[in-house]
């Protein structure tokens, strides 16, 4: 089995009504990745969403390849057969990363590759630690293992899926009873 941690950044929170803008796909142990940010001209935006990226999402994303849907899925698809099958779908939380991720598949001519294996790191945190699953936990009351990128980074989807990684290593280290230290 191969775990990918899987960050999208979109148009909106809703998967009917909105779309990816932006996603980052990262083996768990190669730390190889698949990012890019995704020009599709039927992009439906919110027009909060959209106030809310031009002042919230780094700069540093536009370092990243554009390319239209169809182009993105067939590379994704290319870069996650290079590992081993099942794959698995791992995100902060899956159930809104998920959808997306489907809803951009549903664009281009490929099946989607994560076949309904995820590992929600919302759900393994609170489930571990305690608070609720409606309303999480307040970034306050995060256990030392919840690794979040630098403020300067948050909300790059390469980051967040690289210290979703983080959380996910230390999560494993914790329930082993080993010491976490992921810098």
């Amino acid at each position: 089995m191969t775990i990918f941690s899987v960050d999208v950044e979109t148009s909106g929170l809703d998967p009917i009504f909105h779309d990816v803008t932006s996603l980052s796909v990262v083996e768990v142990n190669s730390l190889r990745d698949f990012s890019c940010r995704v020009n599709d001209p039927t992009i439906n935006w919110d027009s909060s969403t959209k106030r809310w990226a031009e002042e919230n999402i780094p700069k540093c994303t536009d370092r990243l390849p554009e390319y239209d849907v169809e182009s993105a899925c067939s590379r994704l698809v290319t870069f996650i057969s290079e590992f081993e099958k099942p794959y698995t779908f791992m995100a902060w939380p899956a159930s809104f990363d998920y959808p997306f991720m489907q809803k951009l598949f549903s664009k281009a001519p490929f099946p989607f590759p994560f076949h309904y294996r995820t590992i929600d790191l919302h759900s393994l945190i609170v489930g571990r630690f305690g608070g609720s699953i409606e309303t999480g936990r307040g970034h306050g009351d995060l256990p030392d293992i919840v690794q979040e990128p630098p403020s300067g980074l948050i909300h790059d989807p390469y980051w967040d899926a690289v210290y979703q990684l983080f959380t996910y290593r230390n999560f494993l280290l914790d329930v082993q009873g080993d010491t976490v230290d992921v810098d």
